[in-house]
Protein backbone atom coordinates (compact mmCIF):
# COMPACT_ATOMS: atom_id res chain seq x y z
CA UNK A 1 0.00 0.00 0.00
CA UNK A 2 3.09 2.59 0.98
CA UNK A 3 4.44 1.66 -2.35
CA UNK A 4 1.04 2.81 -4.47
CA UNK A 5 0.99 5.48 -2.58
CA UNK A 6 4.84 6.80 -3.29
CA UNK A 7 3.52 5.54 -7.33
CA UNK A 8 2.40 9.09 -8.11
CA UNK A 9 5.32 10.71 -6.39
CA UNK A 10 7.82 9.01 -8.37
CA UNK A 11 6.10 9.40 -11.53
CA UNK A 12 6.09 12.89 -11.58
CA UNK A 13 9.50 13.05 -10.17
CA UNK A 14 10.63 10.96 -13.57
CA UNK A 15 8.89 13.47 -15.29
CA UNK A 16 10.03 16.03 -13.92
CA UNK A 17 13.93 14.89 -14.15
CA UNK A 18 12.70 13.88 -18.04
CA UNK A 19 11.67 17.30 -18.92
CA UNK A 20 14.67 19.02 -17.50
CA UNK A 21 17.10 17.00 -19.38
CA UNK A 22 15.11 18.03 -22.85
CA UNK A 23 15.35 21.03 -22.28
CA UNK A 24 18.93 21.21 -21.08
CA UNK A 25 19.75 18.85 -24.20
CA UNK A 26 18.22 21.76 -26.24
CA UNK A 27 19.52 24.15 -25.09
CA UNK A 28 23.18 22.00 -25.29
CA UNK A 29 22.18 21.38 -29.29
CA UNK A 30 21.71 25.76 -29.79
CA UNK A 31 24.73 26.48 -28.14
CA UNK A 32 26.47 23.73 -30.17
CA UNK A 33 24.90 25.20 -33.40
CA UNK A 34 26.10 28.43 -32.34
CA UNK A 35 30.26 27.36 -31.51
CA UNK A 36 29.59 25.69 -34.65
CA UNK A 37 28.36 28.71 -37.28
CA UNK A 38 31.23 30.67 -35.00
CA UNK A 39 33.99 28.63 -36.05
CA UNK A 40 33.02 28.61 -39.66
CA UNK A 41 32.80 32.49 -39.65
CA UNK A 42 35.98 33.13 -38.04
CA UNK A 43 37.86 30.64 -40.54
CA UNK A 44 36.57 32.57 -43.38
CA UNK A 45 36.60 36.44 -41.94
CA UNK A 46 39.77 36.04 -39.59
CA UNK A 47 41.41 32.43 -41.08
CA UNK A 48 41.39 31.37 -37.13
CA UNK A 49 41.96 28.27 -38.74
CA UNK A 50 41.97 26.33 -42.27
CA UNK A 51 39.14 26.80 -44.64
CA UNK A 52 39.46 23.18 -45.12
CA UNK A 53 38.14 22.84 -41.25
CA UNK A 54 35.25 24.64 -41.82
CA UNK A 55 34.08 22.66 -44.82
CA UNK A 56 34.78 19.44 -42.35
CA UNK A 57 32.66 21.33 -39.97
CA UNK A 58 29.73 22.59 -42.29
CA UNK A 59 28.67 18.76 -42.73
CA UNK A 60 28.16 18.10 -38.81
CA UNK A 61 27.05 21.51 -37.73
CA UNK A 62 24.04 21.42 -40.79
CA UNK A 63 23.00 18.08 -40.16
CA UNK A 64 22.66 18.75 -36.11
CA UNK A 65 20.77 22.20 -37.65
CA UNK A 66 18.64 19.94 -39.64
CA UNK A 67 18.16 17.54 -36.23
CA UNK A 68 17.43 20.39 -34.37
CA UNK A 69 14.85 21.74 -37.13
CA UNK A 70 12.68 18.42 -36.58
CA UNK A 71 12.48 18.32 -32.98
CA UNK A 72 9.81 20.83 -32.26
CA UNK A 73 7.60 23.55 -34.04
CA UNK A 74 9.10 26.05 -31.98
CA UNK A 75 12.77 25.12 -32.67
CA UNK A 76 11.88 24.91 -36.40
CA UNK A 77 10.17 28.20 -36.61
CA UNK A 78 13.00 29.92 -34.69
CA UNK A 79 16.46 27.96 -36.65
CA UNK A 80 14.69 28.83 -40.71
CA UNK A 81 14.38 32.58 -39.20
CA UNK A 82 17.65 32.24 -38.37
CA UNK A 83 18.47 30.43 -41.52
CA UNK A 84 16.04 33.05 -43.72
CA UNK A 85 17.26 36.24 -41.87
CA UNK A 86 21.20 35.59 -42.31
CA UNK A 87 19.94 34.62 -46.14
CA UNK A 88 18.00 38.12 -46.75
CA UNK A 89 20.91 40.02 -44.66
CA UNK A 90 23.48 38.71 -47.32
CA UNK A 91 25.53 36.62 -44.36
CA UNK A 92 25.90 33.43 -46.34
CA UNK A 93 28.70 35.12 -47.47
CA UNK A 94 31.48 31.48 -48.03
CA UNK A 95 30.95 28.48 -49.76
CA UNK A 96 30.84 26.62 -46.09
CA UNK A 97 28.06 28.14 -45.27
CA UNK A 98 26.50 27.75 -48.63
CA UNK A 99 26.99 23.97 -48.77
CA UNK A 100 25.31 23.75 -44.92
CA UNK A 101 22.33 25.91 -46.25
CA UNK A 102 21.83 23.67 -48.87
CA UNK A 103 22.16 20.62 -46.61
CA UNK A 104 19.23 22.23 -44.09
CA UNK A 105 17.03 23.16 -46.93
CA UNK A 106 16.98 19.96 -48.74
CA UNK A 107 16.54 17.53 -44.93
CA UNK A 108 13.57 20.21 -44.15
CA UNK A 109 12.12 19.36 -47.41
CA UNK A 110 12.48 15.75 -47.80
CA UNK A 111 11.12 15.45 -44.21
CA UNK A 112 8.34 17.99 -44.75
CA UNK A 113 9.92 20.24 -42.04
CA UNK A 114 8.01 23.30 -43.27
CA UNK A 115 4.95 21.56 -42.19
CA UNK A 116 6.00 22.03 -38.45
CA UNK A 117 6.69 26.13 -38.54
CA UNK A 118 4.67 28.74 -36.87
CA UNK A 119 4.12 31.27 -39.52
CA UNK A 120 3.16 34.37 -37.71
CA UNK A 121 6.15 33.87 -35.36
CA UNK A 122 8.61 32.49 -38.16
CA UNK A 123 7.50 36.13 -39.92
CA UNK A 124 8.49 38.54 -37.06
CA UNK A 125 11.29 36.64 -35.65
CA UNK A 126 12.71 36.94 -39.84
CA UNK A 127 12.33 40.75 -39.60
CA UNK A 128 14.07 40.64 -36.18
CA UNK A 129 16.87 38.50 -37.49
CA UNK A 130 17.18 40.79 -40.32
CA UNK A 131 17.87 43.62 -37.81
CA UNK A 132 19.85 42.07 -35.68
CA UNK A 133 22.28 41.41 -38.69
CA UNK A 134 22.44 45.23 -39.75
CA UNK A 135 22.33 46.49 -36.49
CA UNK A 136 25.07 44.45 -35.97
CA UNK A 137 27.32 45.51 -39.24
CA UNK A 138 26.07 48.80 -37.94
CA UNK A 139 27.91 48.22 -34.53
CA UNK A 140 30.86 46.34 -35.74
CA UNK A 141 32.07 49.32 -38.06
CA UNK A 142 32.41 51.13 -34.59
CA UNK A 143 29.73 53.81 -34.91
CA UNK A 144 27.89 53.49 -31.73
CA UNK A 145 30.39 52.53 -29.08
CA UNK A 146 29.92 50.78 -26.28
CA UNK A 147 27.00 52.46 -25.36
CA UNK A 148 23.71 50.38 -24.55
CA UNK A 149 22.62 50.84 -28.13
CA UNK A 150 25.84 50.25 -29.25
CA UNK A 151 25.73 46.60 -27.20
CA UNK A 152 21.68 46.16 -28.20
CA UNK A 153 23.04 46.30 -31.71
CA UNK A 154 26.39 44.09 -31.43
CA UNK A 155 24.62 41.44 -29.23
CA UNK A 156 21.85 40.29 -31.80
CA UNK A 157 18.73 41.50 -29.30
CA UNK A 158 16.07 41.85 -31.69
CA UNK A 159 15.42 38.12 -31.74
CA UNK A 160 16.00 37.49 -27.89
CA UNK A 161 13.18 39.77 -27.17
CA UNK A 162 10.81 38.82 -29.95
CA UNK A 163 11.00 35.13 -28.73
CA UNK A 164 10.79 36.36 -24.94
CA UNK A 165 7.34 38.53 -26.19
CA UNK A 166 5.88 35.00 -27.72
CA UNK A 167 6.77 33.60 -24.43
CA UNK A 168 4.25 34.30 -22.10
CA UNK A 169 1.42 33.94 -24.80
CA UNK A 170 2.70 30.28 -25.00
CA UNK A 171 3.41 30.15 -28.31
CA UNK A 172 7.24 29.81 -27.63
CA UNK A 173 8.30 28.52 -24.62
CA UNK A 174 10.68 30.15 -22.42
CA UNK A 175 13.31 27.21 -22.73
CA UNK A 176 13.10 28.75 -26.60
CA UNK A 177 14.59 32.02 -25.16
CA UNK A 178 17.27 30.18 -23.40
CA UNK A 179 18.20 28.27 -26.17
CA UNK A 180 18.70 30.96 -28.10
CA UNK A 181 20.72 33.66 -25.63
CA UNK A 182 22.94 29.91 -25.58
CA UNK A 183 22.81 30.34 -29.55
CA UNK A 184 24.55 33.59 -29.32
CA UNK A 185 26.56 33.16 -26.78
CA UNK A 186 27.92 30.30 -28.18
CA UNK A 187 28.60 31.87 -31.11
CA UNK A 188 30.14 35.15 -29.78
CA UNK A 189 32.34 32.88 -27.64
CA UNK A 190 33.95 31.41 -30.59
CA UNK A 191 34.39 34.42 -31.90
CA UNK A 192 36.51 36.05 -28.51
CA UNK A 193 38.83 32.79 -28.97
CA UNK A 194 39.35 33.09 -32.21
CA UNK A 195 40.17 36.53 -31.94
CA UNK A 196 43.06 36.30 -29.90
CA UNK A 197 44.91 33.65 -31.99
Amino acid sequence: ALGRAFFPFKFLLALFFVMWLSALLLVAAFALLGAGLGAIDSAFDSAAFSRRTAFLLAIPTALLFSYTVLLSAQAATILIAILLSCLIARKVDNAAFFVGAVIVAAVAFLANAFSLILFVPLAVLTVAGVLDELGNNFADRGKVGNKPAGLFLRYRFFMKLAVLGFAPLGVLGWVYFFALVAFDAAYEAVGVVTSKK
